[in-house]
């Protein structure tokens, strides 16, 4: 069966039919009154801070994780003033207004992955050639890729335990 030339386009587009209208709902509440309390896009007009939402973020998760199903001073769940918080960082990324304080791992260097690991392990001769991804024995960082090129950074990620 073909698609219709308007049918066909829209395949291609972002899916909003699969957002629940009541969640989307319960929501804009939830930025109704972000809206009334700090103005509407505020976090677009200046720099925020990541840590000042996920704050927000981890309030609402606590007391609703603790029965608390709805905020008592907004009157609305939990759950919509977290959505509203996770948006508002979704967006002020985008919108180059997000500072990242976020507490990041540190990354390890070459040498320092090289340095923890265990020399008997490391096949000295594929080392010196260069050859590290063959010099580290499979397996020895339990699921991680042993690859110095790793995309997603896993396992310069890594620390020893």
């Amino acid at each position: 069966m073909s698609l219709n030339p308007k049918e066909a386009a829209g395949a291609l587009k972002c899916p909003m039919h699969l957002l629940p209208p009541e969640a989307l709902r319960q929501i804009a509440y939830a930025h109704q009154v972000g809206e009334k309390k700090y103005g509407r896009f505020n976090w677009r007009a200046s720099q925020v801070s990541a840590l000042t939402y996920v704050g927000a973020i981890y309030r609402h998760l606590g007391l609703w994780q603790d029965g608390e199903d709805n905020d008592p001073e907004s009157g609305l769940s939990h759950l919509a003033h977290i959505a509203a918080g996770v948006n508002i960082l979704l967006d002020a990324a985008y919108c180059g207004t997000l500072v990242d304080d976020r507490s990041k791992k540190p990354r390890m260097t070459r040498d320092e992955i090289l340095h923890a690991l265990r020399v008997e392990d490391i096949e000295h001769s594929k080392l010196c050639s260069g050859d590290v991804d063959s010099a580290i024995p499979e397996g020895l960082f339990g699921n991680y890729p042993k690859s110095m090129n790793d995309p997603h950074g896993v396992f310069l990620n890594w620390r020893p335990t």
